[in-house]
């Protein structure tokens, strides 16, 4: 047992008769102990961080694969997926459409916007100056961040937390929901979604 002792560096022996042994001190015999588990901690944690990273990469990776384009029929299709995508935000909701098609969405969706609202999630509204809209374009300039635009802009664009992508054609004459021959596109690619979202702002 001493022989080990000694060997490993814990007991030291001190010359002559009898044989007489001293531990050595703690901050000694451990030392080189506590220099390797040290070491075995560090490369253990550089090894974390590594698979944090590559996991981090994998999953972008495969959102990115995940991402795609699909389109939807029917307006009451279409609306059941805005209500959908509102529902779920979480940080902020851009509306891009013309005067006439305003009214109507918000004649479905006003509670759910003000729902939204109380939970501090950004709304912001960029519409066309119609006569048939102003005022309720007033009324909104109280409750969102409401812009008007001299552009005759066709589209129904819903853009949730920049994540969710709703684009929809909507002629001011159909504005009933008993009309149903109406197709959107929903995506939530990233790069697709950057890309229109990009072109939309500019136009508008």
């Amino acid at each position: 047992m001493l022989k080990r002792l000694i060997d490993t560096g814990l007991v030291t022996e001190i010359p002559g008769e009898p044989r007489r042994f001293s531990p050595v001190p703690p901050n000694i015999a451990l030392k080189s102990y506590l220099q390797t588990y040290r070491n075995i901690t560090r490369n253990l944690s550089s090894l974390i961080f590594a698979l944090e990273e590559a996991f981090k990469r994998a999953r972008t990776q495969e959102k990115l694969r995940q991402g795609s384009i699909w389109t939807i029929n029917e307006k009451q299709n279409i609306f059941k997926k805005m209500r959908e995508m509102l529902i779920n935000a979480k940080r902020s909701v851009y509306i891009i459409t013309n005067g006439n098609n305003l009214i109507l969405l918000f004649r479905i969706f006003s509670r759910l916007l003000d729902e939204l609202a109380s939970r501090s999630v950004k709304i912001k509204i960029i519409t066309t100056n119609e006569q048939d809209s102003k005022h309720l374009v007033k009324e909104l300039r109280y409750l969102y961040d409401v812009k008007v635009v001299d552009l005759q802009f066709p589209l129904v664009v819903l853009y949730v937390d920049h994540e969710q992508l709703l684009m929809s054609y909507i002629q001011s004459e159909c504005n009933s929901l008993k009309y149903n021959k109406v197709e959107a596109i929903f995506s939530n690619n990233p790069v697709l979604r950057r890309l229109i979202w990009a072109q939309i702002v500019n136009y508008s």
